[in-house]
Parts: structure tokens; sequence; C-alpha cells
């Protein structure tokens, strides 16, 4: 049931409560209890705001989100070192990929109806959404998000949502960017079995901006000086650690790029961009 038609009377605060809970819920990588949390506010969102209101939008994407999120992923999954949505629910919290069940074979009937749920609340967040100029991440992110779920569904294109999803992040997040890098990860491992030159462009993307990351962070970090042994920087500092610890992911990233591509015709066009990572 759509929970449309909820005769229940909500008010402001049941959606403010309902949207933390949510939020407290995604926090805890209680997914199952955020979808609760979500439905109810996006049935209060509705009652209040109406079905083409923002607020509604917001509620249908977090509780598509939180649905896509009960959705374990399979052993070997190519995506396995690229972020998930959910990691990027917010900014605040770091919502752990290792929260995750793993699956062989394929998904049972239960788990084929969630995934059919969460993308039926995405696509009417997405149709609130599309016209809207005032806010463009929220787009974005429900096109990444619709992306995902294509590709767990096993459709023959989930690239089109990873594709719109990456040019507005191209505009309003500024192209060297995590989250486009993640992105065009997500489009090399689309489109590698189907356009092999795209999926290159794609690739070479990715791998550019995790470099320039990565040697962003280690200047900005003193990396160089912490290999001579002074450590003066890291006792001034406090944020030294965290941003050394980003590096250390572009690093990663940079490297099982590497390993991704070692194994295929693309290597010659990465291997530039694995040199003098450490």
């Amino acid at each position: 049931m759509d929970g449309n038609n909820n005769a229940r009377g909500y008010s402001h605060r049941d959606l403010t409560n309902r949207m933390e809970e949510g939020s407290r819920f995604f926090s805890q990588s209680y997914f199952a209890g955020a979808a609760v949390s979500f439905r109810h506010a996006r049935d209060a969102s509705i009652q209040i705001h109406g079905e083409s209101s923002l607020e509604c939008a917001i509620a249908r994407y977090s509780h598509g989100l939180s649905l896509l999120c009960q959705i374990p992923v399979p052993i070997n999954d190519p995506m396995a070192f690229v972020k998930k949505e959910v990691d990027y629910y917010s900014s605040v919290i770091p919502f752990p990929s290792a929260a995750f069940q793993a699956y062989r074979g394929a998904l049972d009937e239960n788990y084929v109806r969630i995934l059919e749920d969460a993308k039926g609340e995405l696509n009417l967040a997405w149709s609130i959404m599309e016209y809207r100029i005032d806010n463009y991440l929220l787009k974005a992110n429900i096109l990444s998000a619709l992306g995902e779920v294509a590709y767990r569904m096993g459709e023959s294109n989930p690239q089109r949502y990873y594709f719109e999803a990456s040019s507005i992040f191209d505009t309003w997040l500024g192209e060297n960017s995590r989250r486009v890098a993640d992105i065009y990860v997500k489009l090399l491992i689309c489109l590698e079995g189907s356009d092999k030159s795209k999926a290159i462009a794609c690739g070479y993307k990715a791998m550019s901006i995790y470099r320039a990351l990565y040697e962003k962070l280690s200047s900005e970090t003193g990396t160089a000086d912490q290999r001579r042994g002074s450590s003066s920087v890291a006792r001034t500092d406090p944020f030294i650690q965290p941003k050394r610890d980003v590096a250390q992911q572009m690093c990663n990233m940079i490297t099982n790029l590497a390993h991704k591509a070692s194994s295929s015709e693309t290597h010659s066009l990465f291997v530039l961009f694995t040199r003098q990572v450490s």
C-alpha cells in the first residue's frame, strides 16, 4: 500500500520527528526501521505540503534509499571498491558499506519486490524534481540512486542515470570532487561490456581526479616531510590525520582502478596515473 491516502492527521512536528528518526536509524544501519520512519514522513509531507513539494521529494528519496539499502550485494560485486549510495546520504555521518550483507546467485523474490518499491519511490521523487531549479544536488542524488537500483536489478542501461547525475555533480561540486570521480568509476563499470571507448574515457577521468585529490591532500598533510621523519605538522593541525586517511583512500582507489585495468586492454591508458603513488 502506497500510503498516499492515509487519513491520519499529521503535524509539522510529526514530519520533523519522522525525518529525524529515519536519519538516526540510517546512521545505525537499521535500514528497515529507517524505511518505516521515512514512509510516515512521506505521508506527512504529502498531507502538509502536497505531492509536488520539495519536502515530499526529500521524503520519497530518503524512503527509496532506505529500501535500496536493505538489498544485499553479490559476492565479488564489481562495484565493491566504490562508494554506494548509502555512503553519500549524509555528509556528517559516514555510513559504512560493510553494513551490507552479501549473497550468492540471484536475489530472492522478496528482495526483488523491495528493489521495485525503491525504484518506484525514487522515480516519483524524480518526477517532482525533474523540472525544479531549487535543489540540483538532490536531483543528482536521486538520479545516482536510480542508477544503483537499475544496476542491482540487472537493467541494460543503468549508465543513463549516472551520465545525467555526473553532469549535475560536475557543475555544482566541481570536476575534481570525490563524488564526481566515484560516478565516473560507476560509469566505467556499467559501460565496459558495451562501449569500451566510453568506458576508457570514464576510467581516465576518474583516475585523474583521484590522482589530483591525492596529490593535494599529500601536500596539505606534509606527507613528504613525514616520510623524512618530521611530524611537526601533525602536532599543530588536528585535521591532518583525517586528511591523511582520505589521501590513503584516494591511493586505494587508484590502486583498485589500476588493478582492474591491468587485466584488460585499458591498462596502458591508466598506467601513467599510477606511477609514484604509494
